[in-house]
């Protein structure tokens, strides 16, 4: 029998889940395959064979791909057991999402924010959609009015006018694309019932599936190597990266809109330190 669950208000099947995964990562080896990467080099980081009591097993640790790969030359290279990584995910979605599940009036009022914060982007999403068409159509009909009565226009008038068009347009246009962003920007309420599900069953699941959940909540799990100086050995730092927070890796945008002073705050990825 498929496990369900709800995410944004819609029943999804765990079946649904994995098979909206591309062919290639449903048959996943283990929980966090092609999740993980190194936090200084940030290339992928690869389960190894390994143990701790004398005996071997596949997937014993995750180490980076590109120390090995280059010899150590253009990497410090990171190390860590596996169910050492997994745990730090699972104490993350414990401690940060499904809590908000069972404080139900504080659940319901971040669930209003969200929808009202998308609903407030729809239509000025709209707005800005009808303003861009209205100033692309006002620089249609200026060209064509310039091409045909040119001696109307006095020495640089048409050239004025249509500058300022185009100023409005892009400003217009960079304001939709971060409008667009807020709509579509997964809320860390979406995931909620999801995550509870995942922990809930998580001793069921296969590993496909545990694995295709956690693609839809994780952008990645970022291992970072710590020296703690000469004849110590290095420990390791992983920082979990959800969904519903900006990405602490993709480039940094100049925004039209003041940003709130706890953004920055927002942008840190949540630290686990493990030895």
């Amino acid at each position: 029998m498929s496990v369900s669950f709800i995410v944004a208000g819609r029943v999804v099947s765990v079946v649904d889940v994995v098979w909206s995964q591309p062919p290639r990562e449903r048959n996943a080896s283990y929980p966090l395959t092609g999740l993980m990467r190194h936090g200084q080099c940030r290339r992928s980081v690869a389960a190894f064979r390994g143990g701790s009591t004398g005996a071997t097993v596949n997937g014993y640790g995750y180490r980076c791909n590109w120390y090995t790969k280059s010899g150590g030359t253009t990497c410090t290279g990171v190390s860590i057991t596996r169910a050492k990584v997994e745990m730090a995910v699972l104490t993350f979605l414990a401690n940060e999402v499904a809590p908000g599940v069972d404080a139900a009036p504080a659940a319901q009022q971040r669930r209003q924010d969200v929808d009202r914060a998308r609903d407030l982007a729809k239509r000025e999403r709209e707005r800005l959609t009808k303003q861009i068409k209205k100033l692309s159509d006002g620089l249609a009909r200026l060209r064509a009015d310039h091409a045909v009565n040119a001696g109307d226009y006095e020495p640089g008038e048409y050239e004025a006018a249509r500058d300022k068009i185009r100023k409005e347009k892009a400003a217009a246009e960079k304001a939709l694309e971060e409008v667009v962003e807020v709509e579509s920007t997964p809320a860390q309420v979406d995931f909620q019932l999801l995550v509870l599900g995942l922990l809930d069953e998580w001793d069921t699941l296969t590993v496909g599936e545990k694995n295709g959940i956690l693609r839809k909540v994780l952008r990645r799990v970022s291992v970072v190597r710590i020296d703690r100086g000469q004849g110590k050995r290095a420990t390791s730092r992983v920082e979990i990266h959800p969904v519903w927070e900006p990405d602490p890796w993709a480039p940094q945008k100049v925004s039209l809109v003041k940003q709130p002073k706890q953004a920055a705050a927002q942008q840190a990825p949540h630290l686990a330190v493990v030895a």
